[in-house]
């Protein structure tokens, strides 16, 4: 349970434990490093849905993938060569 300075402080609703509705309590957000007020952002646990990290996790993985190969694919044209 947060104090009402922390509730002040995090800008959290004072009156809903969940203040963006996220599933998440706003003291586990804070404990954890995220954003009470952003849905968002909620910490990767096992008690999140773990389809949700996974699917981040992978997401993450091809989006790194793809920007990988394009800058390996531009740097290929200016191959100097010697």
């Amino acid at each position: 349970m947060l104090t009402d300075f922390e509730e002040y402080f995090y800008s959290a609703d004072p009156n809903n434990p969940d203040s963006d509705n996220d599933g998440q309590i706003d003291v586990w957000e804070i404990e954890k490093g995220t954003d009470p007020n952003d849905p968002e952002s909620f910490p990767c646990d096992l008690t999140v849905s773990l389809n949700s990290c996974i699917i981040t996790i992978l997401a993450t993985i091809l989006v790194s993938v793809f920007l990988i190969r394009k800058i390996k694919s531009k740097n290929e044209h200016f191959v100097l060569y010697s």
